[in-house]
């Protein structure tokens, strides 16, 4: 092969400046925008955007299907088995909080039945000269004396209306929510009366169960108790203590006293001894 001359390598050089020389003029042309070692093909400067499309899912790319052909996939028995431990934690940790939400409605709806117990009761003495009815004897005993000043013109009946923790006694407001389900809880070392009685008036100002209880005698209306929760009918300090009192209410119960307020007591805040205002109303 015959070596090139220098007159032909002279020519090759001169036509590579020339193409060289050929490339820059283009590239200053401002209608073009080279793009160097990506492509040999030229784009407008500026491009105009696209719009916007939104493209149909397609069934395949949905979860639990298999190219669309299948339903949605349900639960496997593991993840329901934790969804069921999950719950039942749950309720474990607020069944004692729902139980003393229940507890304290409960408490309200009683404290409310005393509240209007204690209306009809003055009711009552402003039209027997300020008297409550007696306790037990002579008949009518206090709750069916009070009865038509709580709004009732019907008489009482057993077991369909009455004070008594029956399905009757539940359309009226002589009774508690807790008691009058079988619920009754007694003072502790006692016993439920079978009569089942829910509320029992104080007998200690007057010391019986035959004489009314006079108003004006009672002087620390405010510190002594005119209703008690109890089994049967009535409601001194021996009655209570000894025979029928109930702590219905989270080992306490609701109190009415002498001028109407109700208020909440444990068992321990109830007095122990006899002669306390709480029982008799009159020491000074």
């Amino acid at each position: 092969m015959t070596p090139p001359t220098l007159q032909t390598i002279a020519d090759r050089t001169k036509g590579v400046l020339e193409e060289r020389r050929s490339q820059m003029n283009r590239s200053r042309n401002p209608q073009i925008v080279p793009l160097p070692f990506v492509s040999t093909h030229t784009f407008p400067a500026m491009v105009a955007p696209l719009p916007c499309r939104r493209l149909p899912c397609q069934p395949s790319c949905l979860p639990g299907r298999r190219g669309g052909s299948r339903a949605w996939a349900g639960f496997t028995l593991i993840e329901l088995l934790i969804c069921i431990a999950i719950i039942g934690a749950l309720l474990a940790l607020l069944s004692p909080v729902l139980g003393k939400m229940q507890d304290r409605a409960t408490s309200t709806k009683c404290a409310s039945n005393l509240r209007q117990i204690g209306v009809s009761a003055f009711s009552y003495a402003g039209d027997n000269n300020g008297s409550l009815p007696p306790a037990g004897s002579p008949q009518p005993i206090w709750e069916e004396a009070i009865w038509p000043y709580a709004g009732y013109s019907v008489r009482p009946s057993y077991p369909d209306n009455c004070w008594q923790a029956t399905s009757g006694g539940r359309k009226n407001i002589f009774h508690c929510p807790v008691t009058s389900r079988n619920a009754a809880k007694p003072v502790p070392g006692l016993t439920v009366c079978a009569a089942r009685y829910m509320f029992g008036i104080n007998t200690g100002v007057v010391g019986n169960l035959s004489e009314p209880t006079i108003l004006a005698k009672v002087s620390q209306r405010t510190k002594t108790a005119m209703v008690l929760e109890t089994s049967f009918g009535i409601g001194g300090w021996y009655y209570y203590w000894q025979a029928f009192g109930l702590i219905p209410h989270d080992g306490g119960s609701n109190v009415l006293f002498f001028d109407g307020h109700v208020e909440y007591r444990k068992l321990e805040n109830i007095p122990k001894e006899q002669t306390d205002v709480f029982w008799d109303g009159t020491l000074e």
